[in-house]
């Protein structure tokens, strides 16, 4: 049996994915959702927490995406894109406050280390820890 907490990590894990499908297909939120419910993978995670993830940053993006750039030194057009998926996610949950900020700022990190370019967790941690301290 997965734990609760283990399955929000597989959530963000498989999150991070639909949301680089999303940024480079361009497909609807509600499609991707869908097809990934037929991943071996989404029976061991928290369904519906991965859903509010990607629903969230669908419909508050506009809003996530200003918050990221007025917080990095780079524009959003030289971040790449598995880097985007997970700020996304991180400054969504810093945002609503469901996570303490240290374990989903920890959690986005680890994220960048496995999915991540070489050094990508460094710009995560400094651009979500600067999101915190606005909060």
């Amino acid at each position: 049996m997965t734990s609760t907490i283990f399955k929000k990590v597989l959530s963000r894990r498989l999150a991070v994915q639909a949301l680089y499908q999303w940024q480079l297909n361009k497909q609807p939120i509600d499609k991707i959702i869908e097809e990934f419910k037929s991943s071996l993978l989404y029976r061991n995670i928290d369904g519906e927490y991965f859903a509010y993830l990607l629903t969230n940053i669908d419909s508050k993006f506009a809003e996530l995406k200003k918050t990221i750039e007025n917080a990095s030194n780079l524009s959003w057009g030289r971040i790449q894109p598995v880097e985007k998926g997970i700020i996304l996610i991180g400054v969504l949950e810093l945002q609503s406050g469901i996570l303490d900020p240290h374990i989903t700022i920890n959690e986005c990190v680890e994220l960048s280390k496995h999915f991540g370019s070489e050094d990508g967790y460094r710009f995560i941690n400094g651009v979500l820890d600067s999101i915190k301290l606005k909060l």
